[in-house]
This record gives structure tokens, C-alpha cells and sequence, in this order.
């Protein structure tokens, strides 16, 4: 450790350390050596109510410049994690990298839309769903509104008003008119 700032929870030297931001020599070089010309890490660390330990919860990667909140050991620009490794090995650099061990998602909300209309998530498939699906929650996101609003399989099928992660067709349209062009009578109806 090259420095270290504490923030304690009494102003004693005796008292509690609740954050620790501190930096860490980077693995810059191709030698690996500590020394005043390779780059450093800057890590925050937090400690939970009731436990005696901090725990990594943000990093900046020197060299790359990468940020990982929930990770030490970010991938991507910005990389969020609940803690789960990554096996991403490539790709772009410029992106947004979510790791999840059972059901990453995005969740957005407007705070001037009424119940069911306030949050949206966009989810990753789980044990029984290889896909997205697009679901309205209530506005505490605890529970379903509308689940599978939008649903886009791995195998290419997309499904729109279905209610369910399994579209059987490539388009696969429920409980509506499909309109297809511009003209008002340019629609079908089953």
C-alpha cells in the first residue's frame, strides 16, 4: 500500500475505521516491479455495520483508466458486479460490463410516471430463459407489473405483448394489430 486515507467513526485514534481510500501499485510493466514508474490503483473500501473487516467496493485501474464498482478487477470502462468474476476476455474496451451470477438488469425510472408506468428493467435470461426480456415493475421494483412486455430469445425469436420468454416465431406478435407500413389500412389482425 503507497497511501492510505481512514475515516473513523470517532475522532480518536481508538475509534472504528468505516472507509479506507487507498492505492495500490498496478501491474503496469511487463517485469511487475513496484517502482516510481509504473502506475497504481486507487481502491475505496467500506465496512458494514456489525463487522470488523472493510470490503473493496470501488476501483479506478491506473493503467487502463477502467472504474469497477463491486469489482477489483474491472474489465470495461465501467464495470458493475454483485461480486460474481467475469469471463470476459475481449471485445470492445468502450463499454458498460453488468456481471451477475443469476439475473443482471438495468432498471430506469421516471419519477413523474404513475405505479406501473415509473420503473422498467431490461433483464438477462436465468436458468430457464436465454434471452432479454423488457418488464414494467411497481415503484418499489419488488414485484411485476407487466412481466415479458418484450422478450428477444438467443435463438432470434422476438415476442411483443406474448407475457411469455418463449416467442415461437420470429416475430411473434400477441393480443394486438401489427401494422407494417405507413398507411392506416396497412395492418393485420388474426
Amino acid at each position: 500500500v503507497l497511501s492510505t486515507i481512514s475515516f473513523r467513526k470517532h475522532t480518536g485514534l481508538s475509534g472504528n475505521e468505516t472507509i479506507r481510500i487507498y492505492n495500490v501499485h498496478g501491474d503496469s510493466g511487463s517485469s511487475g516491479a513496484s517502482d516510481d514508474y509504473h502506475t497504481s490503483d486507487l481502491r475505496v473500501s467500506t465496512r458494514k455495520i456489525g463487522t470488523n473487516s472493510l470490503t473493496d467496493r470501488f476501483t479506478i485501474l491506473g493503467q487502463e483508466g477502467y472504474v469497477g464498482i463491486g469489482t477489483m478487477s474491472p474489465k470495461k470502462n465501467l464495470h458493475i458486479s454483485d461480486g460474481s468474476t467475469s469471463g470476459i476476455t475481449g471485445g470492445t474496451t468502450a463499454a458498460l460490463l453488468i456481471t451477475d451470477d443469476s439475473n443482471p438488469r438495468i432498471y430506469f425510472e421516471a419519477l413523474d410516471e404513475a405505479s406501473g408506468n415509473r420503473v422498467y428493467d431490461i433483464a438477462v435470461g436465468n436458468d430457464s430463459f436465454d434471452g432479454f426480456s423488457f418488464n414494467s415493475l411497481n415503484n418499489a421494483a419488488s414485484a411485476y407489473e407487466n412481466q415479458n412486455i418484450m422478450t428477444i430469445h438467443a435463438d432470434g425469436n422476438v415476442g411483443i405483448g406474448t407475457g411469455t420468454s418463449t416467442p415461437e416465431t420470429k416475430l411473434h406478435v400477441d393480443n394486438g394489430t401489427l401494422q407494417i407500413g405507413l398507411q392506416a389500412d396497412d395492418y393485420y389482425t388474426q
